[in-house]
Order: structure tokens, then C-alpha cells, then sequence
């Protein structure tokens, strides 16, 4: 990373409150271009997710081992590349 700029991001919905995660991503994705992952236990408002301008959602509970493959995959996505390998039960999203 050349600019020093973060460009992936994993967020937790509930980090400041209810909801607000999903505002704090928004703000990243729009602001700063940043590639959004929530890993969170609330996935299943697939539309409201896609509205925060996340690329993806892991589920809780999920093995830590696939955050660094989920934040690889986004980054990924971030650039428009093709993505061959997600963890198992991670959701993909259209950014808005």
C-alpha cells in the first residue's frame, strides 16, 4: 500500500451501537473508497447490508482463519478482480 491508505475493513454492525455499523461503512466506502466486510451474527438483511456499501458479510460464528481469506477476497472485489475461492459460508453483497 503505497498511500498509506487503508483499503479493506472489517466491521461488526453493532460496533457503536445498533445499526451504526452499517453507517460507518457507508462513510468508508463512499468517502474513501474502503472495501467493507462485516463479520457480524446479523447477515441475513442482505438489502440493507448492500445499502451500506459492504462488498460481503461473514457470519458468526465463523473460524478465524478465514478472515484474512474473506479480507483477501474483498480486496479483490475492491479492484473489480475475479474472485475463485470464498470461505465457505460468506455472502457476497452489490455495493450500492
Amino acid at each position: 500500500m503505497a498511500s498509506g491508505h487503508v483499503r479493506t475493513s472489517p466491521w461488526s454492525i453493532s460496533t457503536c451501537g445498533p445499526g451504526d455499523g452499517r453507517i460507518v461503512a457507508r462513510e468508508l466506502h463512499l468517502r474513501y473508497g474502503v472495501a467493507v466486510l462485516f463479520a457480524t451474527g446479523q447477515c441475513s438483511d442482505v438489502a440493507d447490508l448492500e445499502r451500506s456499501g459492504a462488498l460481503a458479510c461473514l457470519p458468526k460464528p465463523y473460524d478465524a482463519c478465514d478472515v484474512p481469506d474473506a479480507l483477501r477476497a474483498i480486496e479483490r472485489m475492491r479492484r473489480g478482480e475475479r474472485v475463485s475461492a470464498l470461505p465457505d459460508h460468506m455472502i457476497t453483497l452489490r455495493a450500492a
